[in-house]
């Protein structure tokens, strides 16, 4: 039978690893935030969120308490999730909002100097090439008026076409 001292140390490990749970559970709602998945991704999320969860919650009550596990381990993991929730959670998630728009900005950014040579001098090819466009269908059309002009439709029936 565990000492009241040990009882009480492996409740607020568990209470501690109660926060952790919520933070991790935290994260997978921004990841869920973020990229906003359907609901096989959603499925496959929630698998691997429990799936983290059960090995924080077996390595917590292994290492603290031998593996024994009581009401006191499951109370302690439960009330630690819970304050999390209602005192850290709001706090967390603002942050990690604001940390994601702080890398989202910089990504952004880094993108944005890396094209900015590529898309300048496609800008400057853009005028040339158009100028070229647009002569060459001027050209054209020149082209097919002085045939129209030269040739009617008798005349071009009676070329010979070569279709071998």
């Amino acid at each position: 039978m565990p000492s009241t001292v040990n009882q009480a140390y492996v409740f607020l490990a568990t209470v501690y690893s109660g926060f952790i749970i919520g933070f991790i559970y935290d994260i997978f709602r921004m990841i869920r935030h973020i990229i906003k998945p359907g609901r096989l991704a959603t499925a496959i999320l929630d698998l691997v969120f429990w799936i983290i969860i059960a090995g924080v919650s077996f390595l917590v009550v292994f290492n603290v308490n031998y593996g024994e596990v009581r009401v006191y381990t499951i109370a302690g993991l439960i009330i630690g999730w819970s304050l999390y929730a209602m005192i850290l959670s709001p706090i967390i998630f603002k942050v990690l909002t604001g940390i994601c728009k702080a890398v989202s900005f910089v990504f952004k950014w880094v993108v944005w100097t890396i094209s900015w040579p590529f898309k300048f001098f496609a800008s400057l090819l853009k005028y040339p090439t158009g100028l070229l466009k647009s002569c060459g269908l001027a050209l054209l059309s020149k082209t097919k008026a002085i045939t129209r002009k030269l040739y009617t439709k008798k005349d071009l029936k009676k070329i010979p076409v070569d279709r071998t």
